[in-house]
């Protein structure tokens, strides 16, 4: 159940709704944020396992990489984008509680990859670089020192909202990354 958290079309929505939301609230660095940071994670793993399907990159098998985990991924650019909208406007002890609670969710969606056996520990832990690199960056320019104010109570419903109507839905994005690259592979070499 907690693997679903993680899926595009979890993460595609929660984005969505929140974005709409910050823009409602003329939030607009906080929507581009949460915005790019979906954007950017999806465009790095799809990158990724597009590069290892092709064989463009060949990785030594003693790290069990075989296709980085996108929930993991995902996961850390938009969840930690969104715990650091929420963080931006609290003060003391309340300012770690986002982060406590989308890190304990982010660590057990990428957990869950490994449980099911859909991804390797090295998967996982590759992903979870790229959607960090990606929480930075977006982090780094647009959150960075900046109070963003709106209704938290609203906009922290956001998630469990998009939980209760999408849950269970999943985007098939692995497997059409895999059949577009074995399409590309197959036209390059004929």
């Amino acid at each position: 159940m907690i693997t679903d958290y993680g899926d595009s079309a979890v993460t595609s929505t929660f984005t969505l709704a929140s974005t709409l939301f910050l823009l409602v609230y003329k939030q607009f660095h906080a929507a581009l944020a949460i915005l790019l940071a979906f954007c950017f994670a999806a465009i790095c793993i799809s990158l990724s396992k597009f590069a290892i399907y092709t064989g463009y990159i060949v990785l030594p098998n003693k790290f069990e990489i075989y296709s980085p985990s996108g929930h993991s991924a995902m996961s850390l650019a938009v969840y930690g984008t969104f715990a650091a909208i929420i963080s931006s406007s609290q003060t003391g002890w309340r300012k770690i509680v986002p982060y406590l609670f989308f890190s304990s969710l982010i660590f057990l969606i990428s957990i869950s990859r490994v449980a099911l056996a859909n991804h390797t520990i090295s998967d996982v832990i590759i992903g979870a670089v790229i959607g960090g690199i990606v929480l930075f960056c977006i982090w780094f320019v647009f959150l960075k020192d900046k109070v963003i104010h709106f209704c938290r109570l609203r906009f922290t419903l956001i998630p469990f909202i998009v939980a209760v109507t999408i849950h269970g839905i999943r985007f098939p994005a692995e497997s059409l990354i895999r059949r577009f690259s074995q399409y590309f592979h197959s036209y390059m070499l004929s």
